[in-house]
């Protein structure tokens, strides 16, 4: 009995330690922030790149854009995964491409394909005369029927023709029937979508909607954001109305922006760096579709859309 009571108590404490772990792993999930930062450089050619990471950077996602090039990379536990780009170097320099940059792998088979010439000192046998022979006559054969072909007139049957034609117009007569009543239906599956999104259970899904959308912008925002930037419009009166748009922007001064208008110059351009960086968290967007979920208005709403 005591032994019983034993492994009873051994096997509470382990499944309550795995009931631990899993509850503090999926706290660590929920509450662990995805870091997020974007960067770039206009000068002579436009730079773009990034950078996501989560869980403390084990798990980071970076790319880059400059110029035609596009490359990215994916960290996990910082072993990094190798892109398109140094696969397609890899598989090049392993089947040994030429200066012409066909892979030898490639040749070997066209050359294969090929039919293999004689070789100079051969005499030719039997076998490949009657082969030689095989092959005149087959074509002239294939001559003559073609001529016999020629010489003869094939004439159409009326009764062919005339079922052939009758299947067409019944094609074009049914297909004509079904487009005039699909243009019939057009009214009324307008009215239907009308109800469906005018009506007031929609305009509270939409008010839902638009009520998470603002939460979730709130805590999805760029924390903070770096430009340093000229930029000409190639005439002083439209530089001068971009400047007093972008002095109308309230959010902008929130971050370290600066901008300098170029008035002397006499061509468009735009140079400069940013820096934009940015955090959220797991556990927004699951608070969010939760709260969507309890209201039934949006329930009903999503489940007009898949009917």
């Amino acid at each position: 009995m005591a032994v019983i009571l034993f492994l009873l108590k051994v096997i509470g404490g382990i499944l309550l330690a795995v009931l631990l772990f899993l509850v503090l792993l999926a706290a660590l999930v929920l509450s662990a922030p995805v870091s997020y930062e974007f960067y770039g450089k206009a000068e002579e050619h436009f730079s773009l790149g990034g950078k996501v990471s989560w869980l403390f950077r084990i798990l980071s996602v970076r790319f880059s854009y400059e110029g035609k090039n596009l490359t990215s990379e994916i960290r996990i536990f910082g072993i990094r995964k190798k892109t398109k780009t140094q696969t397609e170097d890899v598989l090049s320099e392993e089947e040994g491409a030429d200066v012409s940059g066909v892979p030898q792998k490639i040749k070997r088979q066209a050359s294969e394909d090929k039919n293999i010439a004689p070789e100079p000192g051969r005499v030719k046998t039997g076998a490949d005369e009657n082969r030689a022979g095989s092959g005149n006559g087959t074509k002239t054969g294939a001559r003559e029927e073609a001529k016999g072909q020629k010489g003869k007139k094939i004439r159409p049957s009326k009764n062919g023709g005339d079922e052939k034609k009758s299947g067409k117009k019944e094609t074009i007569s049914e297909r004509v029937l079904n487009i005039q009543n699909r243009i019939k239906q057009i009214p009324q599956k307008i009215h239907s979508i009308q109800n469906q999104i005018l009506d007031e259970t929609a305009k509270t899904a939409y008010g839902l909607m638009w009520s998470e959308l603002l939460f979730l912008f709130r805590h999805f925002r760029f924390r903070k954001i770096q430009t340093d930037l000229t930029f000409s419009l190639s005439d002083p009166a439209w530089t001068g109305a971009a400047l007093g748009i972008l002095a109308t922007l309230p959010f902008l001064y929130r971050y370290d922006v600066n901008v300098y208008p170029d008035f002397a110059s006499d061509t468009w351009y735009a140079r400069g760096t940013f820096c934009a960086k940015g955090h959220a968290h797991l556990l927004h967007l699951l608070v969010s579709a939760f709260r969507l979920w309890r209201k039934k208005e949006l329930r009903v709403f999503v489940k007009r859309l898949l009917k």
